[in-house]
């Protein structure tokens, strides 16, 4: 499969015409009053990807003058004396840069290297509330998702995973439009239970099915994976979770390893608006060559013959008079636009967005259209002590799947297999061109591309996830925050096959139709506190503890019908054989644990935890499970000695142990007796 996109994006502030007007009439004009008032101004940059950088902090050496940058990257510092300032310039991630200013010079342009190892960045996935780098045994991957999207846009959420994390591999089946793949963290660690792992967005967990059940995959060995439903363009970074202390923060069910997506919000700064538009193509690339051709035996001379059923009809089919498609193969053209509005002030900010996209494949009957919005909304109290964050995402979807009975693919590859390939010579050539790959067929053994005019497969999505985090910090030793949301999705599917009289599609060309709605619903609520103990100047103590409430369920219910009465379309009331079944699934998981972290001159971390979790799929006889951990991490490049040494510039020496479990879910008991229908439609039990 081949494909070319084009992406474009643009960013505007309200009043950024008025306000270049200002600057170039300022520092054009009347360059020598701009001197007088001492100021330095400029941007500071991703030196990479040439993106302004918020929250970078400038300060002026020798003075306590320093600024922060605002959501467009932008300081400015006034009040200052002399004609030259040296200016050192330092953010989270990146390596620190001092450089000279001139005091009243136009605005100046900093550009800062991103670090390998960015130990003093904050992550909350796997902690007992926020924490650096630097305190972790264990390692957490993570993808800058904000920036990886203006470099290179994803296909899919799941592509940028398995590219840019180790240890993460995506496992796909095909490259239909609308499916996903199997996600794995460091392999399979069950033969029998789930080896998906957690996905968190925000706090709060949804639905994590690798292979969502769907009647638009009827054909096919793929499905589609519930993470891919997610906008790129709305994130702000992913974390994932692969070592042992995944079981502590989320318990019983994280063995398989945790992604936590953490949406964009609103900076500090004027309102910004950003526009996006991508087009596309999407082909198989070179599809004659790259299928085989099939053999037959011929009656003629009995000798093994090959056949190229899609070389083929690019000849035949190329005459109008024969009626059929030169090939079952298109070129889809994929589009997707979108625009958001961030900004805000110290205390509130914002971030909406809104985004639309259709998705074609290479096959007509394959596309899939997509609408997402998200509005997310901060409050920080004056002083930080009281934080507020609120987030709401809606996703809607409706796909047409390519493998409503089979994929194409595999008629094509079954094309001229039996008896009857070769046209029938023997009455002199007479019908010749009636029988074999002349004939209605034109060298397909069953389904041809046309007969999929007659095949609909759809799939609609109804997702909506909210969360809101609370963080209070009354004392600067002490520190809570609770996270409480749900996340709700709804997945309707069918699969329609007209009845055509002496159709293609076998025992199915009599009429089929089957629908399914399966509904989920994931709760979270999520509280913890930490404090902080001085036991002298070098040595501090962080004590954590925390209690979390999980809750999902799924309903599905599912229903075919088989033979029409007619031909063309039906529903399944209108189908002679009726067939429904149900399924429903509750879990539900209440656990406590507790930390201690101690620190060492900022530079040696020593971490031990305990989880404890009961189950709803437990049984009476098991009432809960534990899960410890023990963690080391050590700075080595901060060590006096090792500072030294000119050619190293961050070491950081860390080991993990801890145990973690995936808990049977709801009926993998083994049952003693079920409920089955017995003979003659009566109702009974079997072992």
């Amino acid at each position: 499969m081949g494909n070319l996109l084009i992406h474009m994006r643009s960013r505007a502030a309200p009043g950024l015409l008025h306000a270049t007007l200002a600057l170039a009439l300022l520092f054009g004009v009347a360059p020598v009053a701009l001197a007088q008032t001492g100021t330095v101004s400029g941007i500071i940059a991703d030196s990479k990807t040439r993106r302004p950088l918020a929250d970078a902090l400038v300060r002026v050496e020798g003075s306590e003058a320093f600024s922060r940058t605002n959501g467009r990257g932008q300081f400015q510092l006034n009040g200052l004396s002399g004609t030259t300032v040296r200016l050192r310039v330092s953010r989270i991630g990146y390596q620190p840069l001092t450089t000279d200013a001139t005091v009243g010079a136009p605005p100046v342009r900093i550009e800062l290297s991103e670090l390998i190892v960015k130990l003093d960045e904050i992550v909350v996935t796997g902690t007992a509330g926020e924490q650096q780098q630097r305190t972790l045994g264990n390692v957490i991957g993570k993808v800058d998702v904000s920036n990886t999207v203006v470099i290179a846009p994803p296909a899919k959420l799941q592509d940028m995973l398995s590219v840019n994390v180790p240890g993460v591999r995506v496992i796909r089946a095909s490259g239909a439009i609308g499916s996903g793949g199997i996600t794995r963290i460091r392999g399979s660690g069950s033969l029998s239970l789930s080896n998906a792992p957690l996905v968190y967005v925000d706090g709060i967990r949804v639905a994590n099915l690798d292979a969502v059940p769907s009647e638009a995959f009827f054909g096919a060995q793929e499905s589609p994976s519930a993470i891919n439903a997610l906008n790129p363009e709305e994130i702000e970074s992913i974390e994932i979770l692969k070592g042992p202390s995944a079981a502590t923060i989320y318990g019983t069910e994280a063995s398989n390893g945790v992604i936590q997506i953490i949406t964009k919000r609103g900076k500090q700064g004027r309102p910004t608006f950003e526009a996006k538009f991508d087009a596309g193509v999407n082909y198989l690339q070179n599809p004659v060559g790259r299928y085989d051709p099939n053999y037959y035996i011929s009656a003629l001379d009995g000798q093994v013959h090959s056949f190229d059923v899609l070389a083929f009809n690019e000849k035949y089919c190329a005459v109008a008079a024969h009626n059929c498609p030169v090939s079952p193969f298109t070129t889809g053209t994929p589009i997707a636009m979108g625009a958001s509005l961030s900004g805000g002030n110290d205390q509130l900010s914002y971030f909406v967005s809104a985004g639309g996209s259709r998705d074609e494949g290479y096959v007509s009957y394959n596309w899939l259209n997509k609408f997402t919005s998200r509005a997310n909304i901060s409050y920080r109290a004056p002083g930080d002590k009281f934080k507020v964050d609120v987030s709401l995402g809606v996703v809607r979807s409706r796909l047409r799947g390519a493998s409503g009975f089979q994929p194409i693919t595999t008629s094509i590859l079954w094309a001229c297999n039996f008896p009857g390939c070769e046209p029938d010579y023997s009455n002199g050539g007479q019908d010749s061109s009636t029988t074999g790959w002349n004939g209605p067929g034109h060298g397909y053994q069953f389904y041809r591309p046309e007969d999929y005019n007659h095949v609909f497969a759809y799939d609609d999505l109804n997702k909506t996830t909210a969360s809101v985090t609370i963080r209070h910090a009354p004392t600067p030793w002490f520190r809570q925050h609770l996270t409480i949301g749900p996340d709700y999705s709804n997945d309707k599917s069918s699969n329609l096959v007209e009845r055509v009289p002496n159709g293609p599609f076998f025992d199915l060309s009599n009429g089929f139709k089957s629908g399914a709605e399966l509904s989920g619903v994931f709760f979270t609520a999520d509280y913890g506190a930490s404090a902080d103990w001085a036991v002298n100047k070098t040595l501090i103590a962080t004590s954590s503890a925390g209690v979390q409430y999980y809750h999902k369920q799924f309903d599905r219910l599912h229903a075919t019908g088989q033979t029409f009465a007619i031909p063309g379309p039906s529903d399944i009331t209108g189908a002679a054989d009726r067939q429904a079944d149900e399924f429903f699934q509750e879990n539900k998981t209440f656990g406590v644990y507790a930390q201690e972290q101690v620190g060492w001159n900022n530079r040696v971390f020593l971490t031990a935890a305990l989880r404890g979790d009961g189950n709803s799929a437990f049984g009476k006889n098991f009432k809960a499970v534990y899960y410890p951990k023990l963690s080391a991490s050590w700075v080595a490049s901060e060590e006096p000695a090792v500072a030294k040494l000119g050619w190293l510039s961050q070491l950081k020496v860390r080991a993990a142990w801890g145990r973690a479990g995936n808990q049977p879910d709801v009926f993998s008991a083994i049952q003693t007796y079920r409920g089955v229908v017995g003979h003659g439609g009566i109702g009974g039990v079997t072992p």
